[in-house]
């Protein structure tokens, strides 16, 4: 990418060259968003270096991410430039434009939201521009559901009350576009079905709040109004959606379940056990001994109310008041109940351990249940991260 940069600002005139397939190299970033995701430091960072990636192929990604950037921004702001002392074929300042919208619409159906942003900085008029079949830049913005881009053009106030009224050749409003279904459209190998199809129905309701329900009951050049072209087009999604949730559900009902009872066979199973006398339990007054029993407690109720969670999933009517409301959340927050639960019933079972094995080497016992623990932790995110990981490359292996 440096070379690149040097040659672009050595020779200026070859960055209005097209390619065989008549793309610029400003169009040829636009179209590969991956090129500045590594421009920020993210959290995704930090665990692939705690997870063993290798520091030094982790600095030459931001590097060059840093570089993409500096060669685009300064192709775009090159516009200027070209046009005062004529050294390109464009000959005013409006086929310039033509030429960098092209490229915005191109940016905005990749999702580069940092080209698109940077353009209508340079360029504001740009906004307004349309592709082939009258669509402005909210309709592939919302086609793609790059939500981001649609941030970023809300923000422009005036345009933004001109655009959202805009129609394209089929008569398909920004509404339309929703519930229509890009045909390279990425989303689905990248999340579950319930949350993807509870995505396109705040999507959905934010476009029909931004063109203040205009567009509600218009009906497209095919006689079809908005929601029912979303209902038609996520017919199989919300099917699937239904199934996901269901099996999900399912499985996550019967863990919890084995949870709490484990949790609740715990309760009456007392460590060191009980004085023969009094009955008390002989460690009644450890701390250790309580901790297990605040543990103890906390898994089972934990645990119990995410079976009360996922049996609220279970018998759904499934509407879509109750995907938008109810079901991903309950599946969720069931989720991490369940999580909490095992993590208690796992201090618990550690506490019942160090007391029954309390002595001299009590300090030897803690630090070796304590490193067991750590690293079944990390070893169980790195698997996480991993299985991330390979789904991603699955996703691209299916683009």
């Amino acid at each position: 990418m440096d070379l690149a940069h040097f040659i672009a600002k050595k020779y200026g005139y070859l960055a209005g060259i097209r390619d065989e397939y008549g793309m610029t190299p400003i169009q040829l970033l636009a179209a590969n968003p991956q090129a500045f995701r590594s421009r920020s430091v993210t959290y995704e960072d930090i665990t692939r270096i705690l997870c063993g990636d290798r520091l030094r192929n982790f600095i030459e990604e931001k590097l060059n991410s840093e570089a993409a950037w500096a060669l685009a921004k300064f192709m775009i702001e090159r516009g200027v430039s070209w046009e005062n002392t004529g050294s390109t074929s464009y000959t005013d300042r409006e086929s310039f434009e033509n030429a960098e919208m092209s490229t915005l619409m191109l940016a905005t159906k990749s999702g580069n939201a940092e080209i698109v942003e940077e353009i209508l900085r340079q360029f504001p008029n740009a906004v307004e521009n349309v592709d082939g079949q009258g669509r402005n830049i909210l309709h592939v913005a919302i086609l793609y559901h790059h939500i981001r881009i649609l941030d970023i053009v809300e923000k422009m106030e005036f345009p933004m009350t001109r655009l959202v009224r805009k129609l394209d050749n089929d008569g398909n409003s920004i509404l339309h576009m929703v519930g229509m279904k890009a045909t390279d459209d990425k989303l689905e190998h990248m999340q579950t079905p319930a949350l993807l199809f509870r995505e396109n129905l705040f999507l959905f309701e934010h476009v029909n709040e931004i063109s203040n329900g205009e567009f509600i009951r218009l009906h497209n050049t095919a006689g079809q109004t908005a929601e029912e072209l979303f209902e038609k087009n996520n017919a199989q999604l919300r099917k699937n959606a239904k199934e996901w949730l269901k099996r999900s559900a399912e499985n996550s009902s019967i863990v919890a379940v084995l949870t709490a009872s484990a949790a609740f066979v715990a309760a009456f199973t007392v460590p060191g056990g009980s004085d023969q006398v009094t009955g008390y339990p002989i460690f009644l007054n450890r701390f250790l001994f309580r901790s297990f029993i605040v543990a103890d407690i906390f898994s089972l109720m934990s645990a119990l109310t995410s079976i009360l969670l996922f049996l609220t999933s279970l018998t759904s009517p499934f509407g879509l008041k109750d995907f938008k409301l109810s079901l991903s959340g309950n599946l969720m927050i069931g989720t991490y109940l369940l999580g909490i639960s095992i993590s208690n019933m796992m201090l618990a079972f550690i506490a019942a351990v160090i007391l029954q094995t309390r002595g001299t080497k009590l300090w030897k016992e803690i630090a070796l249940n304590s490193s067991s623990l750590l690293v079944g932790i990390i070893l169980i995110y790195c698997g996480s991260l991993a299985n991330n990981k390979l789904k991603s490359k699955n996703a691209k292996g299916l683009e």
